[in-house]
């Protein structure tokens, strides 16, 4: 029995969100230094995703599945040492704990310690 091509790169986005082992040693980011850190590189989520934060406040997240892909828009802001984000005006901003491990690995945890982990890269690398 074979299993359809989308249900494989489903299965590769959650296996590439999901929490690595814990080999590295995460520390928090000072609210000083997460909007240079954010808006100096990409976060790159494995080959499947990555998302671009601006200086100006919108959010840009693109999935590669497929031949074309898909972009959304979203906006993002600070609150302290966390990273709040929506994506439309009317929703709720949603905040999460930034960590990163000092090896280029990032993480965003939100408030029910959920886990998104992605890597920091040059942008448009």
């Amino acid at each position: 029995m074979s299993i359809p091509r989308k249900w494989t790169r489903a299965l590769g986005l959650l296996v590439c969100l999901m929490p690595g082992p814990a080999l590295a040693e995460w520390s928090s980011v000072g609210a000083g230094d997460l909007a240079l850190l954010l808006e100096d590189r990409d976060v790159r989520y494995g080959d499947l995703a990555w998302e671009r934060h601006e200086s100006n406040g919108i959010l840009l997240f693109r999935t590669v599945e497929g031949p074309f892909g898909r972009t959304s828009l979203g906006q993002w802001r600070l609150e302290g040492n966390m990273r709040c984000l929506r994506w439309n005006r009317a929703a709720d901003w949603e905040c999460y704990r930034v960590e990163i491990d000092g090896a280029g690995g990032i993480r965003f945890i939100d408030a029910w310690d959920n886990v998104s982990e992605g890597r920091l890269v040059p942008r448009g690398e």
